[in-house]
């Protein structure tokens, strides 16, 4: 028994157990401690599990932060009049019929969470374990010297760069290289299975987090390569990935078709109109905007590209902050970065050049290295789609991050020609640079190196909960004094109204009866038909007055209203609570 166990540890691990082994077993430690910690909460992940809550509850897969507060052309002008909650296809339904599956048979919501983030970090691990056991298995050599850093990396990497247990980013972590790996396997053995499943695996992953969607671009780049120049087996094979996909992205798309607005939008934030509702993120897919104004969209891009040093692993992008009053330097910075990524290919391709065609096509890493270049295109696609900064927003990074350590490692441990020691030579510096990071100056020098660990393993909410507490079975924000205040003051004033600002870490465990506030020209038309109380909730430690949620400018109608005054306030948590009696046909 044991020797099978052996064999299929020897084969699964691509005939390196010990890279296998140690990043599996730092894996296991990593998910081990979350397993521990509370559940930390962040906005995107709190909407969706109100979704959840609020499904099982009956009351549909729905959100009371939709109308949002920033477009609220469909809040009633009456506030004596509640709004009517949206259905959610701002983020796919995946996640939220995750959660409410667990929920509804009567699993708590931090258990819940626990066993869906817990289960992913393993297999996801589990999936990088393989590919970089095939990367990671020879040892860096200078001169005649040999330096094992591979295992240093195997170990590093589930500590440091294990997505965070909230939001959707850890599944497309967790699913990516399944994706990579069948899509791989089909070269050799049994090809229309394995895309069959990869193209399931794929659909789930839409289900789940749109921007999984480039998946579909490097399964076409993938696939070409490994069936070129048998055209027809690509486009079969193809097919057949896209073809399974569409067990679960046609009822996504069927679903937003019917619980969404259907009402495209020239822009994200700016200037909605009364047609807009505002509910789902497929709305906003136009391109006319950005095509109207082609040479500033390219600029734009250009400045943001720097966001693509992500992939590095290492804390470039706050350096390249720093020097946003040089715009020349930030533009060439991001070609730069742009350029890199586009040639990661290229490079590899090169790695074997004195191998066939054939064996260039069975080496993972060129397949690999068509996994950042996809995403890439897909957020310059999106930035031209709308005026959001897709392309320089950091988290879409995390997914494709493993690939490019990969990938610079085998290219640092290559034996080049004079032609390419400079190649090799970069990237050497490169991984001696990752390791330094990473085993010297984050537990030793980074500022607030005391929690620096804690902090990458367990989360950020140690640095600012006063009352943090570990081991812990919670679900946790940064607003849990001020919420169990709020709830006293509304079983005390039932009739009353209560609007937050940070509104949606109040509501992600299903919890009914508060409001948004929204941006201050809503607040040009509200008013109140009859006379009630109204509690306010403000959050942001800037904002003298009352605010709108995500900004620190106070609203001028709400902070001069008659008689307000401050019932609540939070020193630790920074935040008050005030109320106000507003009279019939009061006109803000």
């Amino acid at each position: 028994m044991m020797k099978k166990l052996k064999l299929l540890i020897y084969s699964v691990s691509q005939g390196n157990p010990k890279v296998f082994g140690v990043i599996l077993i730092s894996a296991f430690f990593v998910t081990l401690a979350r397993i521990l910690a509370p559940i930390e909460m962040n906005w995107d992940e709190a909407v969706q599990l109100e979704a959840a809550h609020r499904l099982v509850k009956g009351l549909g897969l729905t959100s009371t932060f939709f109308p949002p507060p920033y477009a609220p052309v469909q809040i009633p002008s009456n506030l004596n009049i509640s709004p009517i909650p949206q259905y959610l296809t701002w983020w796919p339904p995946g996640f939220s019929l995750l959660v409410a599956s667990l929920l509804f048979i009567g699993i708590p919501l931090a258990t819940s969470l626990k066993i869906i983030y817990g289960i992913s970090t393993i297999l996801g691990w589990f999936a990088w374990g393989i590919i970089g056991s095939y990367c990671f298995s020879k040892p860096i050599k200078i001169g005649s010297k040999i330096f094992i850093a591979q295992f240093f990396i195997a170990a590093i990497m589930p500590i440091f760069y294990t997505p965070a247990w909230n939001g959707t980013d850890l599944f497309l972590w967790a699913g990516l290289p399944f994706v990579v790996l069948l899509l791989f396997k089909s070269a050799n053995q049994k090809p229309l299975f394995y895309v069959a499943v990869a193209g399931f695996i794929f659909g789930v992953l839409v289900f789940i987090r749109y921007s999984s969607l480039f998946i579909a671009i490097a399964a076409f780049f993938i696939l070409l390569l490994l069936n070129y120049p048998r055209l027809l087996a690509f486009l079969k094979t193809y097919s057949i990935f896209l073809g399974s996909s569409l067990l679960f992205i046609l009822p996504l798309a069927i679903y937003n078709k019917l619980a969404g607005s259907n009402k495209p939008t020239i822009s994200l934030y700016n200037n909605p109109t009364d047609l807009s509702t505002i509910p789902g993120l497929p709305e906003f897919v136009n391109f006319k905007g950005s095509f109207a104004g082609l040479s500033s969209t390219i600029i734009n891009i250009l400045k943001s590209a720097p966001t693509i040093s992500q992939l590095s692993g290492l804390p470039i992008q706050p350096l390249i902050n720093s020097w946003q009053s040089h715009r020349a330097i930030i533009l060439i910075f991001g070609s730069f970065c742009l350029i890199l990524v586009f040639l990661l290919p290229w490079l590899v391709f090169r790695k074997n050049q004195q191998t066939s065609l054939a064996e260039r096509q069975r080496d993972i890493s060129l397949s690999l290295s068509l996994v950042p270049v996809s995403l890439v295109i897909l957020l310059l696609a999106s930035n031209f789609a709308q005026d959001y900064d897709f392309i320089g927003t950091a988290r879409y990074y995390i997914p494709v991050f493993l690939p490019t350590i990969f990938i610079a490692y085998e290219l640092a441990t290559k034996q080049p020609k004079n032609a390419d020691r400079l190649i090799k030579t970069g990237f050497l510096i490169f991984i001696s640079i990752f390791l330094a990071y990473n085993l010297i100056y984050r537990p030793f020098f980074m500022p607030g190196k005391r929690f620096q660990l804690a902090k990458t393993v367990l989360g950020s909410y140690l640095m600012y909960r006063y009352d943090y507490q570990y081991p812990s079975h919670k679900v946790i924000t940064l607003y849990d004094d001020t919420s169990t205040a709020l709830r006293k003051l509304q079983a005390e004033n039932p009739e009353a109204l209560f609007f937050v600002q940070d509104y949606v870490f109040y509501v992600y465990d299903g919890h009914e009866g508060l409001r948004t506030i929204p941006v201050s020209d809503f607040w040009k038309r509200a008013y109140v038909e009859k006379a009630v109380k109204i509690f306010w909730v403000v959050s942001h430690p800037k904002c003298p007055g009352i605010c709108p949620a995500l900004s620190p400018q106070p609203i001028k109608q709400l902070s001069s209203q008659p008689h307000l005054k401050t019932v609540y306030k939070s020193a630790q948590e920074k935040t008050k609570i005030l109320v106000s009696d507003l009279p019939n046909d009061y006109k803000f």
